[in-house]
């Protein structure tokens, strides 16, 4: 627990003092929990002296009721200070979290499931607090208890002291030996709701393509088959607890045989008092039960550890390196200078050098594979190069400020993802500082205002989850509307109307030249018919490199080019239609 504790005050510093007050209530409590048995003790001892009088009676009750009720008090304090310092707990966690991830490479994101990450953030988070707010007193309780109460049995008799605690440590075996079972038990069921979670979100977020292909019966057996492996994971663990858990437990009820056995004997013995005799049998039916709270509690920490060291390996990830001071860049030319970069040790480009002047339209096309979605990607340093620099306005953007860089470039994706939010909040991700007159021009240009204002809510629809309440044209003219809000100097589009219907590919045409006016495009092209004005076109290889450079005409009359075989194949492909026989040809 203390190393715990001492593992959130490193992330959460300024909750050292809630904390420290938190636990100075609770020892309070405690003592005020324990001193109700010195009242009985002297209640006890002048019934047997035949000294008990009314005022006596009157002054033990009292003291009893006064310590009730500051326990009360003293509780409701420790309430009132470690609920709003769990719930507290969690949101800065969260936070750093969030903060964290957004710094660090998109590789990260790539070796990591949705799953994991939604396990941590929203389900093992709760452990977390439920720790610091069950937990947390159950050990101060015990602490406490273990403490003060051998001081006032020291007081009574010592011998029968000893034999009160004998069975703690005796316990304590039992209760290590259950902790290692579910240190390990509980990192595997970590995992496994994981993988639960990534099952879920794979299962909702394609049902669509489940239905189509009628595979929703195969993907339900693989999903039960998954919560079955997780339900009986659980069992197991569970399972394997209980017998140290329950041989602990036996081990502390046999405190109270022991004390009855001993006391028994030393009191035949003339070497106790009745009242210490009748003290000790009173406090072994309570002393050993703040003590068999830490069993259930062990089990909480077990199930916290898991994401305290998800938390701390995420935390520990370093981000891609910033500048204390970032160069910002006057002109907004882009260049790539011997660039090589790898994923996971496969190579994806290697010694690429190229040039995109300030205010041009470049287009990069080439076999799928060939390097071109991750050429931008490495422009808004999603990833760091290998070797070699990416330049923007003559400076290596990794001696940029990451926001800074980013600031200045907008990313059209082929594959849009909206908030589940407001059409409205959608395109203000834009620019949060926009007006609603900035956010309605944006959706003018990009020529999405006239189909959001026949919505039932205008601007002020819900999207969905991902968009999923509009067409694929509808949302990438929304995606077009936050770009061009942003006014960012250099464009990298994957183009939009790859996969859109002619109408929808005519209107986002004409939100793309609204967009890309005196800007610097870099266009990855699937339809080259869409490129033949660009000011420059690269033609990448499958061997990861640069084949070759140069507008559409000079490099249709290079005999033998990839371009001009690219084109030729296009051409054929225009020709191609379905026969009247039903045939292809």
């Amino acid at each position: 627990m203390i190393k715990l504790i001492h593992q959130l005050l490193q992330w959460a510093p300024e909750l050292k003092g809630k904390f420290f007050l938190a636990a100075v209530f609770k020892v309070i409590e405690t003592m005020f929990m324990g001193a109700p048995y010195v009242f009985i003790f002297l209640t006890l001892n002048d019934i047997l002296a035949d000294s008990l009088s009314t005022k006596k009676v009157v002054f033990y009750t009292s003291g009893m009721a006064f310590c009730f009720l500051f326990q009360g008090i003293f509780s409701y304090l420790f309430s009132r200070t470690v609920w709003p310092t769990a719930n507290y707990m969690v949101k800065k966690l969260r936070i750093l979290i969030g903060e964290h991830l957004r710094k660090l490479s998109m590789g990260y994101f790539s070796e990591k499931t949705t799953g994991s990450l939604h396990t941590l953030v929203a389900d093992e988070m709760l452990l977390i607090q439920t720790v610091i707010y069950r937990a947390f007193p159950d050990f101060i309780v015990a602490v406490t208890f273990a403490v003060l109460t051998p001081l006032f049995l020291l007081f009574i008799d010592w011998r029968l002291t000893l034999v009160t605690m004998a069975v703690i440590p005796a316990a304590a075996p039992f209760y290590l030996w259950q902790k290692n079972v579910l240190a390990r038990g509980l990192r595997k069921r970590s995992d496994s709701l994981a993988v639960v979670n990534s099952e879920v979100i794979e299962y909702v977020q394609g049902m669509e393509v489940l239905k189509a292909f009628k595979q929703t019966g195969k993907q339900f057996v693989k999903f039960n088959d998954t919560l079955k492996k997780f339900r009986d994971l659980s069992i197991r663990v569970t399972m394997k607890a209980e017998l140290p858990l329950t041989l602990a437990k036996a081990v502390l009820d046999l405190g109270l045989c022991l004390i009855l056995l001993f006391a028994t004997f030393f009191l035949l013995g003339g070497a106790i008092t009745l009242t210490a005799f009748l003290i000790f049998l009173i406090m072994g039916l309570r002393i050993y039960e703040p003590i068999k709270l830490l069993i259930p509690s062990s089990g909480l920490l077990n199930m916290a550890e898991p994401a305290i060291h998800k938390i701390k390996d995420i935390l520990d990830t370093k981000p891609l390196p910033q500048p204390e001071n970032g160069r910002v860049p006057k002109a907004f030319d882009v260049q790539f200078w011997d660039v090589t970069f790898s994923y996971d040790k496969t190579p994806v480009l290697k010694n690429i050098n190229f040039t995109v002047p300030e205010k041009t339209i470049t287009a990069l096309i080439g076999p799928s594979g060939s390097g071109k979605t991750t050429i931008t990607r490495l422009i808004a340093r999603f990833w760091d190069v290998d070797s070699g620099e990416v330049r923007v306005g003559g400076h290596d953007i990794r001696d940029m400020k990451i926001d800074d860089l980013l600031s200045q470039v907008s990313m059209v994706f082929q594959d849009v993802y909206l908030f589940n939010d407001t059409i409205y909040q959608n395109i203000a991700y834009g620019s949060k500082a926009a007006t609603r007159e900035n956010i309605i021009d944006a959706a003018k240009m990009a020529q999405c205002h006239d189909f959001i204002t026949r919505l039932p809510h205008g601007y002020d629809t819900m999207v969905g989850e991902g968009g999923a309440t509009l067409s694929g044209g509808e949302k990438q003219r929304i995606s077009i509307a936050r770009a061009i809000l942003k006014d960012a100097p250099i464009i990298l589009l994957d183009e939009a109307t790859a996969s859109v219907d002619p109408e929808n590919e005519y209107l986002i045409q004409g939100a793309i030249n609204s967009l890309v006016e005196s800007k610097t495009l870099i266009i990855i092209a699937h339809r080259l018919s869409t490129i033949t004005s660009a000011d420059q076109i690269i033609v990448l290889n499958s061997e990861e490199k640069v084949e070759e450079m140069g507008k559409h005409e000079e490099l249709l009359k290079r005999p033998g080019g990839l371009y001009s075989s690219l084109w030729k194949s296009r051409l054929q492909a225009k020709k191609w239609r379905i026969g009247e026989d039903g045939n292809c040809s």
